[in-house]
């Protein structure tokens, strides 16, 4: 049991040590405490089935486990926070929101996975283009102001200045369609709001895309 502790507080310091002050939130904080338990429990649990090695073995995978169901806690924590300092309220199906400051309703007229990119790029996916067309041609019967929010994945490279240039992809297209650039608008999330889990194939599709908002 000295060894496991030994190697938690290692664990505890590299945390410490490999991320900065500012970059502690809930995921963070979630990952670390979870890698820490999972350790705790791995390890004691491998030393009475294994000894030693099988200590050893517990502890890595009890801290693999544990820092991913830490982190996914946390990030949900996160969407929680980041909606009250944000001042927005989200409805029943999450297309929509009322900013309280502004008085003003957002609505999303694109549904999750209608507008993905290619990872680590600005290019639209799949069937993306047929449906920022169809999205073009709505927009352009309307006269409300546009508000483009672009993300990224927790794996790509740059996530702000990627989901800017994404953003102002879709911005582009849209002017080139006919639109007023003074109606639109255009948001860099970075990979701070996703969509779906980060952890799967299909959770990092959804989370290189890009969200179209009108104003009410």
């Amino acid at each position: 049991m000295k060894t496991i502790a030994r190697n938690i507080m290692v664990l505890a310091l590299t945390g410490v040590l490999t991320t900065g002050c500012s970059m502690w939130n809930n995921e963070t904080n979630g990952a670390v405490l979870g890698g820490i338990g999972g350790t705790l429990v791995g390890g004691a649990l491998g030393e009475m089935l294994g000894g030693h090695h099988g200590s050893h073995v517990g502890m890595q995978i009890g801290a693999t486990i544990g820092t991913v169901a830490g982190a996914s806690s946390g990030r949900e924590q996160d969407r929680i926070e980041a909606q009250q300092r944000y001042n927005y309220s989200v409805n029943a199906d999450n297309d929509s929101y009322y900013d309280r400051e502004n008085g003003l309703t957002y609505t999303r007229i694109n549904r999750d996975g209608d507008l993905i990119f290619r990872s680590n790029s600005t290019r639209l996916d799949g069937d993306s283009e047929r449906n920022l067309y169809r999205i073009s041609r709505d927009l352009k019967r309307c006269s409300n102001d546009i508000y483009i929010y672009g993300s990224t994945d927790s794996r790509e490279r740059n996530p702000y200045q990627l989901s800017s240039d994404r953003a102002n992809a879709v911005a582009q297209y849209l002017v080139d369609y006919g639109i007023s650039r003074r109606r639109i608008h255009t948001v860099a999330l970075g990979n701070d709001s996703p969509i779906g889990n980060n952890d799967s194939q299909r959770g990092r599709e959804l989370n290189r895309s890009v969200e179209v908002f009108i104003v009410r």
